[in-house]
């Protein structure tokens, strides 16, 4: 797994404007996309997967390229702990959505309870910070759970984007 983190600002994010694809369609900008935690490909023993969506709530196709940038918040919205790790493989890969079309990314949350509490120090988070691909302007997505408030304790692993639902 390669060590990437995601911070307050995508890595190598670059302007809607800047970003076109094969297609031409524009970069799917945060205000234009409805995003939201959903169904996944369940759990395994310590971690819970889940599909993080994006639909284009547009009138026009627009494209998303790469990894969003991910990080619980808590109630004053400021981050706690770690930023997404990125997941490798697979190779991202350019997503082209029409007006009411989704993508989604597999966000796997390694449970707080694997962690020794002197190392992970539990604080609540009421949600997520989600940076879609190539954005610089984020959205909230409510997830109330426990979480590690240090930044040493990965906790997050996102995928790239694919078409439609996740896949396992």
């Amino acid at each position: 797994m390669v060590m990437v983190l995601l911070g307050a600002v995508a890595a190598g994010a670059t302007t809607a404007r800047a970003m076109r694809g094969s297609t031409g369609a524009p970069a799917c900008t945060t205000g234009r996309l409805k995003v939201f935690l959903g169904g996944g490909p369940g759990g395994a023993a310590g971690s819970v997967y889940v599909g993080l969506h994006f639909v284009n709530k547009g009138t026009a196709s627009c494209a998303l390229t790469g990894y969003p940038g991910i990080s619980f918040v808590g109630a004053d919205h400021r981050q706690v702990g770690a930023a997404a790790r990125r997941a490798t493989p697979p190779q991202p890969h350019h997503v082209t959505l029409a007006p009411g079309r989704q993508a989604s990314v597999i966000l796997r949350i390694t449970e707080t309870a694997n962690y020794p509490t002197s190392a992970c120090r539990p604080k609540l988070a009421r949600g997520l910070r989600v940076y879609p691909p190539g954005n610089t302007r984020s959205t909230f997505v409510t997830a109330r759970r426990s979480v590690c408030s240090s930044s040493r304790t990965p906790q997050l692993t996102v995928t790239p984007v694919v078409s439609g639902a996740p896949q396992s």
